[in-house]
């Protein structure tokens, strides 16, 4: 075959398990590799299969992996949203995914299936690797082959879900493995509240009797020349540091705080106003009757 050379060892260990390593050819390009087929009766029977490898031959962490994918029968009459007698998840442990996608294709529809073909989508050098079947109630056969054509069938999803309290002494990359700080988002974070503890005075003392309020005159001259509020990064600075939320949200409840202060001196600069006309036109009236 001209992508891939076949089996290489083949080693059986204990009653139920299964393992096979493959070594792919340098081709540069990424192989959809058909692993085998698992013949797995229904009544809520399990597999479990793990591939062990990585994303090229050096010495790097960032080319180490495994994967693992488990799989369950259903209870041979119920199906799951898209017609599937079975279920499936797998979890990548890999900074590079030398495994990007898994399908497994049924025999047949439903809860009529008998036997799965299980494929994975494959690396242009995922070194030598191997994998192993665990399955106490089915029969796992090697077919190994390879492709470019994607297979269709079940997509796996790749999902981690913890049900209990997790502790992490290092830092936390959600997108990315550049780390700087205990956790790191590359990408939009969606939560329904965030807390954050401030290291900042909250800016109540704005409103202290001996606050110095700085005048208009003075905020606009500062913005005529630095194009920004007193206080508040730039632009530029923005774009180079970031922001610090509950830096930022202090200092915007500041300036929040300072309008409110000048719009009540601008309320009764005219009420003062105000008052002083009223006075006028009472004079006024008065003169005309005069």
């Amino acid at each position: 075959m001209k992508n891939i050379i076949l089996v290489l060892a083949i080693v059986l260990f204990g009653y139920c398990s299964f393992a096979q390593t493959l070594t792919t050819q340098n081709t540069g390009n990424q192989l959809w590799i058909k692993l085998g087929d698992l013949a797995l009766p229904q009544g809520g029977n399990d597999c479990f299969l793990r591939i062990v490898g990585g994303s090229g031959y050096n010495a790097l962490k960032s080319q180490q992996g495994y994967v693992e994918l488990h799989m369950r029968t259903s209870n041979g009459a119920s199906v799951d949203e898209n017609g599937y007698g079975f279920s499936a998840t797998a979890v990548s442990y890999e900074r590079n995914r030398f495994i990007a996608d898994i399908r497994i294709v049924p025999n047949a529809s439903g809860t009529n299936a008998t036997s799965y073909g299980i494929f994975i989508y494959c690396g242009p050098y995922p070194g030598s690797t191997f994998f192993s079947v665990e399955d106490p109630t089915g029969i796992w056969t090697s077919n190994l082959s390879s492709s470019t054509t994607a297979p269709g069938g079940y997509s796996v999803p790749f999902e981690h879900v913890i049900n209990n309290n997790t502790f992490l002494n290092g830092n936390l990359g959600i997108g990315t493995t550049q780390t700087d700080a205990p956790l790191t988002v590359n990408g939009t974070i969606h939560a329904t509240e965030v807390l954050v503890d401030q290291s900042v005075p909250h800016p109540d003392y704005v409103f202290d009797k001996d606050y110095d309020l700085i005048p208009l005159k003075d905020v606009k001259y500062y913005i005529d020349q630095n194009h920004h509020l007193p206080e508040i990064p730039s632009t530029a600075q923005v774009a180079k540091e970031g922001i610090n939320l509950g830096e930022m949200n202090a200092k915007l409840l500041k300036k929040i705080e300072e309008l409110t202060l000048y719009l009540i001196e601008k309320d009764k600069k005219d009420r003062d106003l105000q008052s002083q006309v009223d006075e006028l036109k009472k004079q006024i009236l008065s003169i005309k009757k005069k």
